[in-house]
């Protein structure tokens, strides 16, 4: 990560922008989570796990450089997944070996009963002890018994500034904002960092302007602009926007001592977001 005092200073500004807020006005001693979402290709994620067992894990990249296929997914290089702490809704066909393997479950083990919603951890024990593993959700995916929704936390160290650098990809400075080639090579969603939005109306223009005004850095401004802040599916021609990402994540955040304190949609229709969930603390 790039230390520089100059750099950080133009972090803490633009996360500012990003949470509606100043930075250092987030209670310090709640734990803040990095979600994401990505609907475009639902499947894909349980195409590329390796075996059951690493719904129970972290997965990270190497020291060497290696990675683990499930990391594809990204949005990042230097990503890792806490599959263990993400969450997976299952909603089967009555009678079918999910359906099965769900009804076995008590209450307490699910995040949501009403959703079917289960951590990771649950599912790396419960899918092995009814002989299913992941190739088994693409395939009741395909053939339309099994209808799974996937909300994977990004794995970061509990503060809110990692969580915000990890979404913003800033951790390389302002070199590292944009995937490259080689990046775009690896990783499956990097096309939502080469969109750069519509034509603005004078007055979306005014208020793009108004908003970034505390970030200097001209690219740290485009980058937090396009796709974080411009959302011009949700923009009125005054430069207003209607509506929030967080809907998206109303389960978690539906949860006692549980606050989205912000969200973003990188994609039309909101196929790939992003949210940062504060736990405990005192509140804001």
């Amino acid at each position: 990560m790039i230390t520089s005092t100059a750099w950080q200073r133009e972090l803490t500004a633009a996360f500012s922008v990003l949470l509606g807020g100043p930075l250092e006005s987030f209670d310090p001693a709640a734990e803040y989570a990095l979600y994401y979402r990505n609907t475009i290709d639902r499947s894909m994620l349980f195409e590329l796990l390796d075996d059951v067992g690493q719904f129970g894990r972290v997965l990270s990249p190497s020291a060497d450089g290696g990675r683990p296929q499930a990391l594809k997914v990204c949005l990042g290089l230097d990503w890792g997944l806490d599959l263990a702490r993400s969450e997976f809704e299952l909603c089967p066909d009555d009678g079918t070996a999910f359906a099965r393997a769900l009804d076995s479950l008590p209450d307490t083990a699910f995040l949501d009963r009403h959703r079917t919603t289960l951590p990771g951890r649950e599912l790396a024990r419960l899918l092995p002890a009814h002989g299913l593993g992941p190739a088994d959700i693409v395939s009741a995916s395909e053939d339309g018994t099994l209808d799974v929704g996937v909300t994977l936390r990004v794995a970061t160290d509990g503060t809110l500034r990692d969580a915000m650098v990890t979404a913003t990809r800033s951790a390389a400075g302002p070199d590292g904002l944009r995937p490259g080639p080689e990046e775009a090579a690896v990783l499956s969603t990097t096309d939502v960092f080469t969109f750069f939005g519509d034509q603005l109306s004078p007055a979306a223009a005014a208020e793009r302007d108004r908003l970034l005004a505390p970030v200097g850095d001209p690219r740290l401004r485009a980058h937090i602009w396009s796709p974080y802040l411009d959302m011009p599916w949700d923009r009125a021609e005054d430069g207003t926007v209607v509506g929030t990402p967080a809907v998206r994540y109303r389960s978690v955040a539906d949860r006692p001592g549980t606050a989205v304190v912000a969200a973003w949609d990188l994609s039309y229709f909101g196929e790939i977001s992003l949210a940062v969930v504060q736990t405990g603390g005192s509140g804001r």
